[in-house]
């Protein structure tokens, strides 16, 4: 009743192999480039719809809203995952050897280390921080587009 079944296991397994090959391709630059680019893109489009329709959008986002909360806070979602991405994807670009820790038995290690966990906080921290200002920002702007605020 508690234990993993086989299938369990199963999809776990795969699931731990798409992580670890996803982590290993946010270390390629060839992939975030791409990354950059798709998260630009969606993003720009987004932005565009927006500004350009923000009536039918603000319509779309209403009746979503209408139906439930929780379907319309999952829709917000995208622009702040998108939003997420394309900083993310500027900052390991930016400081590519983010998860590469040669920890040996040297004096100063464990610094070498906390310098590292510090930077990837801070990028983690700013990434978050950028998908929640472009979600931000594309309601503010939608709000003043079709008076509202």
């Amino acid at each position: 009743m508690f234990g993993e079944t086989e299938k369990d296991e199963i999809v776990n397994e795969k699931f731990d192999r798409a992580v670890s090959g996803l982590a290993d391709n946010l270390s390629d630059k060839t992939f975030l480039y791409r990354f950059l680019w798709i998260a630009v893109a969606v993003n720009a489009v987004t932005w565009l719809c927006v500004l350009f329709f923000h009536e039918s959008v603000n319509q779309a986002y209403s009746r979503v809203f209408d139906i439930s909360n929780k379907i319309g806070i999952a829709v917000l979602g995208f622009p702040l995952t998108f939003g997420f991405c394309l900083i993310y994807s500027l900052c390991r670009i930016k400081f590519p050897d983010l998860e590469e820790n040669n920890l040996q038995s040297e004096m100063m290690a464990s610094y070498g280390y906390q310098s590292h966990s510090l930077k990837r906080w801070y990028i983690w921290l700013f990434s978050i921080l950028g998908g929640v200002l472009n979600v931000v920002l594309l309601f503010l702007v939608n709000l003043y587009l079709n008076d509202q605020l």
